[in-house]
């Protein structure tokens, strides 16, 4: 929960909303968490927001194929991640729905699964640092 008040203190971003669901839904799996957040807002269009880590062990997920066919899923990479989870278990299985990220909502192209890998900035610090000096 700590990490989670830091995270709303430095969010600015008033359309995404950092929430430890979870706890509140009583989940287990990201699959049942997001099963019921669409059932709860079908209006709503979801994406499944991940680091490069987990796509790199995503395979070994409750449902992790079913996840890809319920919401769009976007890839943000990390340090040293990029060639890994791009030859992961999951990025293979999932490659020829590969996309970029402009095209994951476009109305057009509402099939799923779709997915896509940002390159972003990178910050090579260990998370933990970070942590600890967000005051």
């Amino acid at each position: 929960m700590r990490r989670l008040k830091e995270i709303k203190n430095k969010n600015k971003n008033y359309k995404v909303i950092p929430m430890a669901l979870e706890l509140n839904l009583k989940t287990k799996y990201s699959y049942e968490t997001l099963k019921i957040l669409k059932r709860r807002f079908p209006e709503v269009n979801f994406f499944w927001i991940i680091g490069a880590d987990n796509l790199l062990i995503m395979h070994k997920w409750y449902n992790w194929k079913k996840l890809f066919y319920m919401c769009p899923i976007v890839v943000f990479d990390r340090p040293n991640y990029f060639y890994k989870s791009i030859a992961s278990k999951a990025a293979r299985y999932f490659i020829k729905n590969r996309t970029t990220v402009k095209y994951l909502n476009e109305k057009k192209s509402k099939n799923l699964p779709k997915w896509a890998y940002v390159k972003n900035k990178l910050d090579y610090n260990a998370s933990s640092l970070i942590r600890n000096n967000i005051n």
